[in-house]
This record gives C-alpha cells, structure tokens and sequence, in this order.
C-alpha cells in the first residue's frame, strides 16, 4: 500500500498550495493537493458540521491511488490545510492510516491570513458581505454564507490549541515550523529547508515565478454576481453554447473583471491583532519561532 509519509497540514491561505506546486517538481518528491482524506477516515460520522461532509475522496482505495504511481518517489506527501484547523478527527485519521508521517506547518498572520481567505470567497462569489468588518460580524453571529458555508475567516485564526493537540500526538522531531514571512521573504531557502527535513536531494532549485490562489477583487459586483450567479439568465447561455465555449468566455470576463484587492484597514487590524494576542504570544513558545513581527503595526 502506498501512502503518503509526510503531511502539510497547514494553515489555509499561508502559501499552501503554492508549496505543494514547488515541492512536487522535485523529482524525489510528490504533493497531493487537499485530499483531506485523513480528516475524514478520523472523523465519526455525525462530528462536523454539514458543509463538512463534502470530501473528494472517502475511501483508502481511491486515496492510496493518489500516489500509487509516485510509489518510486522517496518523500510522497498530503497537503491538507483544513487538518490543523480540525485537529482531533485529523489527528485520529493520521494515527490510523500513517503514524509515522513528518509534519509540516507553516504559520501567517492571523488577522492578514483572516482578510486573505475573506477575499478569495468575495473573488469566488460566496461571500455577499462587500465590508471585511461586517463579515467578520456575521461570522460571530453565526450567519452562513449564500452557498450554506459558515464563515471561518476569523476564528481559524487562533493556531496554538491545535498545533498543541498535534505535538501531544506526534514526536516533536517530527515537525517542521515555517512562517509565511519567510516564504514572502526567501521562498528559495524556506523550500531548501523543506528538503532537507525531507532528506531529499536540497540543492534542487524549483521554479517558483508563479505564485498561486493570489487574490482578486471585483471591479464590478454586478456583473460578478451575475458571472457567478447559478440562476437565469447566464446559466442559461450554458443549454445555448457548448459547454467548452461558456466556460472560456464566463472564463475571459470574469478575469478581465477581477483586480488588487484593497488593503486590510490598518485600525480593524489592529483590533484583530489584539484579540490574537495571547494566542500568538503561546503559539511562540510552541513552534519556537519569533513572532513579534507579528504584532508589528
């Protein structure tokens, strides 16, 4: 049986899936991108809220033949960023199927990492709320987005309980703890270091020109709703033009609608950063990594 043997369990939004692209082109190496499998075989079945439930793969057949023809590859990894963000069903899957996984974990600023996700569901039309403060509100009041999902933005924030239930479970050799500051800052030595941990071959250089999940913000909510929209009449166009030709022009304007998102308010930061406190200055002592630039204005 062929499974992975090292698992990058997160966080969401702090260069995940561009690591994952990075670290596969390495000839030693191969990433799955979100099966979340190991989420699921640890969970019990009534365990997570609905929009949980909804996994690409559920069961050890198809997961296994995810890396089956990489079996040849030394280091074969599982990038899953939603594991640290559910520890104990995560936790319990890993235990199951690869007990003796490495781990990696890469942190960002919690307020910035809240604001990054909260413009990729407004880039993917699932959020309505056009202000990050008033999301964050219905996110507390407990509000679902339009597509049923609950708001996280906040609260997946809060890193140090989780990484504490991970270290509980695993030996600490097994871990490697990296900042998004340092993927920002030298991409070549944060990816060299992974390599390493790896023990493949680190003088490997990959290309890393393309940055992925960058996001984008609507110049026109209008017609993003309506690009977005599963109603009448845009869906429509779908029964009218094959499906090839509707998905590159719904493809061709959303992209000429889409720009830089505007930057997080520096005093809703500021404010953020303050609830985190406490959470950051434990998460500190857990990884043991400066985070002080954190608190940085």
């Amino acid at each position: 049986m062929t499974l992975p043997n090292f698992v990058l369990i997160g966080v969401p939004k702090a260069g995940t899936t561009s690591l994952q692209q990075y670290l596969s082109q390495h000839p030693q190496v191969f990433v799955a991108h979100e099966p979340r499998f190991l989420h699921y075989a640890g969970q019990a079945a009534d365990s997570e809220p609905a929009d949980l439930r909804v996994f690409r793969i559920t069961t050890l057949e198809a997961y296994e033949a995810i890396f089956a023809q990489y079996a040849h590859r030394k280091a074969l990894g599982d990038c899953s960023p939603s594991y640290l963000m559910y520890p104990e069903p995560s936790i319990a899957g890993i235990r199951q199927l690869v007990p003796g996984a490495k781990f990696i974990a890469i942190y960002r600023q919690p307020a910035d990492r809240g604001y990054s996700d909260y413009v990729m569901q407004v880039g993917m039309g699932q959020e309505p709320c056009r202000q990050y403060a008033d999301a964050i509100r219905a996110e507390q009041a407990g509000v679902l987005r339009d597509n049923g999902q609950w708001r996280r933005y906040f609260r997946n924030g809060f890193y140090a309980e989780p990484t504490r239930k991970f270290l509980d479970a695993f030996p600490r050799e097994r871990f490697l703890f990296l900042l998004y500051d340092d993927l920002v800052r030298d991409p070549a030595g944060l990816v060299r270091s992974i390599f390493q941990f790896l023990e493949v071959d680190p003088g490997f250089i990959p290309d890393m020109e393309k940055r992925s999940k960058v996001g984008r913000w609507p110049k026109h909510f209008r017609l993003h709703n309506l690009l977005n929209s599963k109603r009448l009449p845009v869906r429509s166009m779908e029964k009218i033009l094959s499906r090839r030709i509707y998905k590159r022009m719904m493809s061709w304007v959303n992209a000429r609608n889409m720009g830089k998102p505007p930057a997080l308010d520096p005093e809703l930061r500021r404010e953020l950063t303050k609830q985190y406190l406490d959470d950051i200055l434990k998460l500190q002592d857990l990884i043991g990594r400066n985070l002080s630039g954190w608190l940085a204005e």
